[in-house]
């Protein structure tokens, strides 16, 4: 009676589901009908969903794209399970961003300190990118762990015809009990602990991932539906059928040249609720591949995205030669009939038995398993004139590595459905049948990605297509300050490139412009003068006056005062005093040929260092701040043998007499300095030059048009410098720590940046390292951000480093240091790429993290980028409009800069 009432209320619920629309009953073709944290089930099998993260591929030596493609290999052979029930299914789907969505976001992070123009230069921008869209890949990879329940013999067939009669009558009883949940949790775990210590490093899925990935297959170019607002762990067929809100049709898209194509039509509850997707099938592959053709990598120089869907199983040796039994005995029986008949085989037929004679022999002698797959490419748009034209494109893009694609008519919706999780393969034709090379060979986890995607815009990417032509790739973006507030770590930067070559325009002058219409206080050394223009056309670039601060060293009006004891870091939180250090290092340093005496040498520091010493101890007795005005006045009285001040009374008389000729050379030298336009500075009493008063969101660029640091020959050996070159190189490196003491003083929260050009000079003192522990230290909390900019890639330490940034490179050395400090392998390829760069182009490593910070955040090479202005057809992939323009009306200046025309 049980049964019978059952089965009058399943089919009472079927005629009620007619009332419904059919989009509703579309809803039964999702596969899944149970799923959890751990795992997912369908009426037939059980599965285990993982995402895969990207790994670097951009300027990869060959032996690493070796390992990589080995790697791979051995995934698929030894890591997949090879049963006969077993699958697996990778699935690479693109998140779609707008241009107006990265435009209102930035302004939204930034609202709180940019200035008024700043919403214009990020309107120019986006005006200048031609692209309305951007994506970002993410790469799943579904595995099938075996067929639920005995599928084969009489019991299996009963149950199936009986599982069928049921669902007719609207009856579904696929749902698992305890035990086989109990079953496939322990199949899951053994797997997941495989597949996250292999190389692929999987990070398994949960329900709400995999009901993220269903909703985003079920609106194609439609923004994806929010997952169901639960915090449900696990989810029976009732809430799964709640997944799919689509309603799907297959429509006539077009045709081309003597070839029709259909697509699936979607109506989307998001969005404008109509698009259109089409899917194309591989249909012929090369016989040979090489391992470093990365064909689904192939996809993603297209200026619009697509999705794939490879459905593989792979075949254990045993079974794979019984499979490949028939097709040769059918080969071998065609052979002997067309000889019997007197008919010599085609060449095409001959290479076919020789091909199918060599796999068997591979699969038999050396235990070789194969791979059977499908692969099926995904674009969509809510366009059909826009999506057949990228249809077309798609198809004519992998010709050119020798791939065909088909768009098979009338299996669209079939193939849709086929690429939701959990789904059966349900088109067998174009089924591939090679072994595991073909899929490690095209990988979807390899990724150049450079950037962050949630910064401003720096300039694109530059590609090379299958024809060697370089073409226009994807924008780039980036922020520097982004690796404090999204990655957790200190932001420093390092630019280099030869003089000339752009790199103090578009990664010194134009991010130094972007940060000062953003509000980031901002201090800048600029021996030379280059950062100028943004004080002298600061109004035509719709930046505060008062809040762009020229600072000359040599002029005394308005210079300031580097005394070493006020600048030093001084943090009693951390019990860090370095006053007496600093002191020490710059007098050592101003009186070198002193000190480096080989006779004498050990006496002058001991001069020095006691003078310090006294000073600070004559703090502590008086009060008055310890200076480098106070320490000459003291070396004056042992000069003049005068120890009347209770600290230098306790000098020993041999000393005093020994110590007054050579404390008389020290001061009469330290007079001369303190006479020189620069030299002044460092004895320029503190209280006199008045304290920096620094407001937040201020520029202020340090310059020193006369300073003549000491030259380096090639092989390093330094000539004798003269005493402007000590000073000067002095000053070079008292600044950073200058400019550290402005940025300690700034309220935490605001956002700082700290940009050093000619930092080959600062990197010859001890003052860079002490620059680099402050930033490890600091930092990241302090929200401060560093750029070093020079000359050569020789004269910086990567150790720090979360971005870099090159540029063109003179000789060959140069390029060597270039591809150390990128971290990339030095092969003629690489050399040849850094020496021809053009003006404003780089080659660039950056973090890599997503939209949302959601990526790994170790830094890797991205790609060749450049600034350049682009000129190109509209993007075919743009159907949505482009965004109002900005109500500020940006200067002819600041809109070269932002179209990437740095001419002054």
């Amino acid at each position: 009676m049980k049964f019978f009432k059952r089965m009058a209320e399943a089919r009472a619920m079927t005629d009620t589901s007619l009332l419904f629309d059919e989009a509703a009953r579309d809803a039964h073709r999702l596969p899944v009908v149970y799923g959890s944290d751990d795992f997912f089930v369908s009426k037939d099998g059980a599965w285990c969903g993982y995402m895969i993260p990207q790994k670097p591929w951009g300027f990869l030596p060959e032996k690493d794209r070796l390992n990589y493609y080995y790697s791979a290999v051995s995934v698929f052979d030894r890591m997949l399970p090879a049963g006969k029930d077993n699958a697996g299914h990778l699935l690479v789907t693109n998140r779609v961003h707008s241009a107006d969505e990265w435009q209102r976001t930035l302004l939204e992070r930034y609202a709180k300190y940019a200035t008024p123009a700043f919403a214009g230069y990020i309107a120019d921008s986006r005006a200048a990118i031609e692209r309305s869209e951007f994506w970002e890949q993410d790469i799943y990879l579904l595995v099938r762990m075996g067929s639920r329940g005995n599928r084969g013999g009489l019991a299996g067939s009963f149950r199936d015809a009986m599982a069928f009669f049921a669902s007719g009558m609207g009856i579904d009883d696929s749902q698992p009990d305890a035990d086989e949940i109990e079953f496939w949790g322990g199949q899951a775990l053994a797997l997941t602990q495989s597949l996250r210590t292999s190389w692929l490093r999987a990070h398994p899925i949960g329900r709400a991932d995999v009901e993220r990935v269903i909703r985003h297959l079920d609106t194609p170019a439609q923004p994806t539906p929010d997952i169901a607002p639960t915090d449900d762990w696990e989810w029976s067929i009732g809430k799964w059928r709640t997944v799919l809100a689509s309603f799907t049709e297959e429509v006539p898209l077009g045709q081309s040249g003597k070839d029709r194509y259909n697509c699936v039509k979607f109506t989307s509850p998001t969005g404008t609720g109509t698009s259109y997707a089409a899917y194309l099938v591989l249909s012929y592959i090369p016989d040979n591949l090489h391992y470093s053709t990365n064909w689904t990598h192939h996809a993603t120089s297209l200026d619009f995205p697509v999705d794939m869907s490879i459905r593989f199983e792979v075949i254990d040796p045993d079974r794979a030669e019984k499979d490949l039994e028939r097709p040769i005995w059918a080969a071998e029986a065609q052979f002997d009939e067309d000889t019997e008949a007197g008919y010599k085989p085609d060449e095409a037929t001959l290479i076919q038995q020789s091909v199918l004679r060599d796999v068997k022999t591979r699969v038999r002698m050396g235990r070789m398993p194969l791979t059977y797959w499908q692969a099926v490419l995904c674009v969509s748009d809510v366009d059909k004139e826009v999506l057949m034209r990228k249809v077309v494109t798609l198809i004519r893009h992998y010709r050119d590595i020798h791939f065909e694609l088909v768009c098979p008519p009338l299996d669209q919706r079939e193939l849709f459905y086929q690429s939701l999780p959990g789904s059966e393969l349900l088109v067998t034709d174009w089924l591939q049948r090679t072994d595991a090379s073909y899929l490690a060979a095209g990988t979807p986890w390899l990724t150049s990605t450079v950037g962050d995607n949630s910064g401003t815009y720096q300039g694109h990417t530059v590609l090379i297509d299958a024809n060697g032509a370089l073409q226009p790739g994807v924008p780039v973006f980036f922020d520097l300050q982004n690796v404090a507030d999204e990655d957790d770590r200190a932001p420093t930067e390092v630019v280099t490139g030869f003089p000339g070559s752009g790199k103090t325009v578009s990664r010194g002058l134009k991010v130094a412009l972007e940060d000062a219409l953003r509000g980031v206080t901002q201090f800048i050394w600029d021996p030379k003068g280059d950062f100028r223009p943004l004080f002298e056309y600061a109004r035509e670039m719709h930046l505060d006056p008062a809040k762009v601060r020229l600072i000359d060293l040599l002029d005394s009006k308005s210079s300031i005062s580097l005394d070493a004891f006020a600048i030093a870091d001084v943090d009693p939180g951390n019990s860090i005093d370095d006053r007496e250090t600093l002191a020490l290092e710059v007098l050592s340093a101003l009186c070198s040929e002193f000190v480096q005496n080989p006779a004498r040498g050990l006496t002058y520091t001991n001069i020095l260092g006691v003078a310090v010493q006294v000073a600070l101890l004559r703090e502590v007795r008086e009060g008055t701040p310890a200076s480098m005005r106070g320490v000459l006045e003291i070396l004056t009285a042992m000069s003049s043998n005068d120890y009347s001040d209770p600290e230098l009374a306790r000098m020993p008389q041999n000393r005093r007499h020994e110590w007054q000729e050579h404390a008389d050379l020290l001061v009469r030298h330290l007079n001369r300095v303190e006479r020189s336009t620069l030299g002044r500075l460092f004895f320029r009493n503190p209280s006199e030059s008045g304290a920096m008063r620094i407001v937040e969101g201020t520029m202020t660029i340090f310059v020193a048009i006369g300073l003549r640091t000491s030259d380096v020959t090639t092989s390093g050996a330094q000539s004798a410098p003269s005493l402007t070159n000590i000073i000067s190189d002095v000053l070079s490196g008292l600044m950073v720590d200058y400019i550290r003491s402005l940025l300690s003083n700034m309220p935490h929260w605001a956002p700082k940046s700290a940009v050093f050009d000619e930092w080959h000079v600062i990197k010859r003192t001890s003052r860079a390292e002490a620059l680099g522990d402050w930033l490890r230290r600091m930092g990241r909390s302090r929200r401060c951000s560093v750029r070093q900019m020079s000359q050569s890639a020789k004269d910086v330490d990567s150790g720090s480093l979360s971005a870099a940034w090159c540029g063109l490179s003179v000789d060959e050395d140069e390029a060597r240091a270039a591809c150390h400090l990128l971290g990339i392998e030095a092969s003629d390829n690489n050399l040849r790429m850094l020496m021809n760069l053009g003006k404003g182009s780089s080659c660039s490593v950056t973090p890599a993290a997503g939209w949302h910070g959601s990526r790994s955040t170790s830094g890797r090479p991205g790609c060749w980028t450049s600034s350049t202005p682009r000129r190109s057809a509209r993007n075919a992939a743009s159907p949505r409009t482009r965004s109002a323009p900005s109500t500020t009306t940006p200067s002819p200046l600041l809109s070269r800069w932002v179209q990437g025309d740095f001419r002054r």
